[in-house]
């Protein structure tokens, strides 16, 4: 860019931003001062950048002219600056709603898969519930079930498996094991004619270390299944 470029440039600006530029023997630079009171204003903004890719345009500067998500795919389309996921972007509108809407949908599979996992985690640990009725015993097998269930119905969501699929996936499987504890134990409570608050302050009922077992069966579970889950995940 050149003295004359940034000088033709900023006549175009003059009636959205004032323009300075600095130059010597070894530098050559157009400083933009953005009024105060728009700084922050997103129309103001993209009206700026739209004023300024024209300007760059009669120069004949266009090397940063393409579109972010087709590359110029579409050189008959006109292009814009738009925000998407909070920044300014150069692209054609047809590129730029269809971005809107793989997000839209990216978003979507995410929050499908979550509630996929938290149900999974409930289903699979029936086994492990049913076992604390009917035997009073703790079966640390049974607690792999939940966190593989979790894992199958995030799948079943179809969002993307990411790093912190694994941690939805565990936090899933520890929600399921301390809301069916307090359900065993409301029973329990039920059994013997007392309120679930009553029975969890009974000292003699042992509820602490009941839960306590349930957590820490659960982290077996967790490990137990890792190695299906990461084989999965991997495939």
């Amino acid at each position: 860019m050149t003295l004359d470029n940034i000088k033709t440039i900023r006549k175009e600006l003059q009636s959205v931003v004032s323009m300075n530029e600095e130059h010597n023997a070894f530098l050559l630079q157009a400083l933009i001062n953005f009024p105060k009171e728009n700084e922050n204003k997103k129309d103001f903004f993209i009206e700026f950048m739209n004023t300024l890719t024209k300007a760059l345009q009669k120069e004949n500067i266009d090397d940063y002219n393409r579109c972010l998500f087709c590359n110029d795919d579409k050189e008959k389309e006109e292009k814009e600056w738009v925000v998407i996921r909070k920044l300014y972007v150069l692209s054609h509108q047809s590129c730029a709603e269809e971005e809107l809407k793989t997000t839209k949908e990216k978003s979507n599979r995410l929050k499908m898969s979550l509630l996929g996992g938290i149900i999974g985690a409930f289903i699979g640990f029936i086994p492990a519930f049913l076992a604390l009725i009917f035997a009073d015993y703790f079966i640390g097998v049974l607690y792999a079930l939940s966190p593989i269930c979790a894992y199958l119905g995030y799948t079943l969501g179809k969002a993307p498996l990411k790093w912190y699929t694994t941690l939805c996936v565990a936090i899933s499987s520890f929600l399921a094991t301390i809301v069916a504890t307090i359900c065993f134990l409301a029973i329990l409570a039920n059994t013997n004619g007392e309120s679930l608050i009553g029975y969890i302050r009974n000292p003699d009922n042992q509820c602490y270390t009941i839960v306590l077992q349930s957590i820490l069966f659960d982290i077996i579970g967790i490990f137990i299944s890792w190695g299906f889950i990461t084989r999965t995940k991997n495939h």
